[in-house]
């Protein structure tokens, strides 16, 4: 077993991408295509989120990757990539927000030489997230456009149109919690490493990860040596402890939030229940209230065609007492 630092974690997951070669390993993975050259942009943006939860991190790239143009050659094409970890599941406008800088940051428009326009540079959105998205069940998610006519058929004339690119994305989201199944492709087995399954228990900010996972893999072998190489550094480390008391709270936080709604719950459910009994008795003595009118009412009538008191509480067979308190006769 090999002991590495768990990239959810923020500090390391920036210590590992501070690697160039390693990040173009998991971002070649992930894009199903070489990224030649990383560029890392200034955005990097940590947001913590509020009642105590952990944070967002957001890390952007200006990548050079091998793409074929329309006649088949291959060509180096620059496009953004925004990266986006998340430890607990967030609102969707947040992560809107940080897309929304992506569009329009200056350094991510350029001027193309043939009509002197200015363009957007394709971005395409990453996002890593230690939790499940509605009802996706795949590890990893591919949300990629397609240029359409009106009656549904693709385009190949024109495409990708420089226009279309600057005001669309594509999409890749990553569900940490599902990487613990078969692996089945090159993006499954470099998001191992993700995989929480392999985090050491109350020190979460270690994994241990099998040998036989890099045996005869170079790529794997860099990822590896590169989250390994993390304990030697005594900033990252402090860092990683400091977020691993972040989560315990976290999760204690979550743990009491869990139990108070759990409890209010109860509350309410007995609250129900209290009101339903309350209905009832009110339908009982309505009903109570109804049988003593009609009883009355049967009273007076018997009395209205002279039979005595007696020979009313026989008939009726109710008390005399009862029968003398509906005449007013004093007892």
């Amino acid at each position: 077993m090999i002991t590495i630092g768990n990239p959810i974690f923020d500090s390391v997951f920036k210590f590992f991408l501070q690697d160039e070669v390693a990040a173009r390993i998991l971002l070649s993975a992930l894009l199903k295509t070489t990224v030649t050259k990383l560029e890392t942009r200034k955005n990097e943006f940590m947001q913590k989120g509020e009642e105590g939860e952990l944070s967002v991190m957001k890390i952007d790239f200006g990548a050079h990757i091998l793409d074929k143009d329309k006649d088949g050659k291959e060509v180096d094409r620059l496009i953004i990539i925004e990266l986006q970890k998340a430890w607990v599941n967030y609102e969707v406008p947040r992560f809107r927000r940080y897309l929304g800088h992506n569009y329009i940051a200056p350094e991510n428009i350029f001027r193309d030489p043939v009509d002197n326009r200015a363009y957007g540079l394709p971005i395409v959105a990453v996002y890593i997230l230690n939790h499940r998205v509605g009802n996706l069940t795949e590890p990893v998610t591919y949300l990629n456009r397609k240029y359409m006519d009106y009656d549904g058929n693709e385009l190949t004339t024109g495409v990708p149109d420089k226009f279309a690119e600057s005001l669309s994305h594509n999409c890749i989201i990553v569900q940490v919690p599902l990487l613990s199944g078969k692996i089945r492709n090159r993006a499954e087995k470099i998001l191992q490493v993700f995989n929480q399954k392999f985090s050491v228990q109350k020190s979460g900010f270690k994994m241990q990860v099998s040998n036989d996972l890099i045996e005869g893999d170079s790529d794997m072998q860099r990822v590896v040596n590169r989250l390994s190489m993390v304990f030697t550094d005594s900033h990252t480390t402090e860092l990683m402890m400091i977020e691993n008391e972040e989560y315990q709270e976290h999760l204690e936080h979550l743990a009491a939030k869990t139990e108070l709604a759990k409890f209010t719950e109860e509350l309410r459910q007995k609250d129900k229940k209290l009101e339903e009994k309350d209905k009832e008795l009110e339908k009982s003595h309505k009903t109570l209230e109804e049988k003593d009118k009609a009883l009355a009412a049967s009273i007076k009538m018997l009395s209205t065609f002279g039979a005595s008191p007696d020979q009313i509480a026989v008939q009726l067979d109710i008390p005399l007492d009862e029968v003398k308190k509906v005449l007013e006769i004093k007892m």
